[in-house]
């Protein structure tokens, strides 16, 4: 599994990305959990390799006591992508993905 993290400044915001790319992903078992908070604008792209549609569950834990509650089921075409913004205001301490079937992900999470 490739994980990577980098923040970027731009215009005196901070651009946070976090990544786990191509990741071999079994029905139930979660990306690792990342951290929500401190920023105003937040996204999710998923995107995948199998060849049927892929559901993907987000989960978040608000308040960081590994409470855990699903946000949003989002379906992902066949080898799609799907882009995802959160609403303004949205604040959860941590989020974390799964998939329902047995695939290579990638979930991209971009906050600033």
């Amino acid at each position: 599994m490739k994980k990577g993290s980098r923040n970027l400044f731009r215009q005196n915001s901070l651009l946070a990305t976090k990544n786990v790319e191509n990741d071999k992903k079994v029905p139930g078992t979660f990306f690792t959990p990342y951290l929500m908070t401190g920023f105003d604008r937040k996204c999710l792209h998923l995107a995948h390799e199998t060849d049927a549609d892929v559901e993907f569950t987000v989960e978040v834990d608000f308040i960081g006591d590994g409470t855990w509650k699903v946000y949003q089921k989002i379906a992902v075409p066949p080898r799609g992508y799907v882009h995802h913004e959160f609403p303004a205001g949205f604040s959860t301490h941590w989020i974390r993905v799964t998939a329902d079937k047995d695939c290579r992900a990638t979930a991209w999470f971009i906050y600033n």
